[in-house]
């Protein structure tokens, strides 16, 4: 692992299969732990991961990388990314976090810690503070500490990338998008194939069955990504990617797609 790598996370037991697909975009990837780390090449390459990929469920982009022996530690971590670019008009933000550590025992705790920081530093700099929601952020970064090393991650997707944007609301226990498109492609299924989904909920497999027979990138229906905030966001390079993807969808044959839901009174 590089310190400036992407990590790509997925549900824990599909890093080959999210392997396999980053692969398919031209991209080479290292497995990790719920996720395959991958050589950073560009704002470009940024927004393909997060349009394309059907089995991930965030794009991290490191921003700190260092070593944490104790809350001093990560608090001084936290005050070496200058958070300015990020904060212009103060968004409300949330930090996600993952922590094994031998002192550092409380995620939530360690997770503060950081947005200590962050907002110390931006009151000094820019004499406000910004506000933290937890539902639906503005800004999404994420904390990752094992042993004695810490990582704080910009989160380019935010929200996660099985929120496809194509769902006004789901049913009842409802199948995440990235699992279903998973299961899909560890049953090799193809566009040649007929699915049938005789218990089908709200259709998740059915429609990821669709997109994937009809080349539709994952993320085209979404409104918003992380990747939005980031100080090096391009409208222009944006658009190209997202009009190339768009060009390559392909009309679906008929009769391929097949799925039945006793209905709820």
């Amino acid at each position: 692992m590089n310190n400036k790598d992407l990590f790509v996370s997925c549900l824990p037991g599909l890093e080959e299969v999210l392997g396999k697909e980053v692969a398919s975009l031209g991209y080479g990837s290292i497995k990790g732990r719920a996720g395959v780390f991958v050589p950073y090449q560009g704002m470009n390459q940024i927004y393909r991961l997060n349009l394309h990929l059907r089995t991930a469920s965030r794009v991290l982009m490191p921003l700190a990388h260092f070593r944490c022996r104790d809350k001093a530690d990560l608090y001084k971590g936290s005050l070496a990314v200058n958070w300015q670019p990020f904060f212009k008009g103060m968004p409300t933000f949330a930090i996600d976090s993952f922590v094994l550590h031998k002192s550092l025992t409380n995620s939530l705790y360690a997770a503060q810690l950081v947005k200590d920081g962050i907002c110390d530093q931006l009151k000094d700099k820019m004499g406000s503070r910004p506000s933290v929601d937890t539902s639906n952020p503005d800004l999404g970064l994420h904390l990752y500490i094992v042993d004695d090393m810490a990582t704080i991650s910009f989160d380019t997707s935010n929200p996660p990338l099985h929120q496809r944007g194509y769902r006004v609301e789901g049913g009842v226990a409802p199948l995440r998008e990235n699992l279903a498109a998973s299961l899909l492609m560890l049953a090799g299924y193809t566009a040649e194939d007929t699915i049938v989904d005789p218990c089908c909920g709200s259709g998740t497999f059915l429609i990821e069955a669709a997109m994937i027979a009809s080349k539709t990138a994952p993320g085209i229906h979404r409104r918003s990504f992380g990747f939005y905030r980031h100080p090096e966001y391009s409208e222009a390079e944006w658009q190209q990617v997202r009009q190339e993807a768009m060009q390559q969808t392909v009309r679906l044959e008929q009769g391929r797609f097949f799925g039945i839901e006793e209905s709820v009174k």
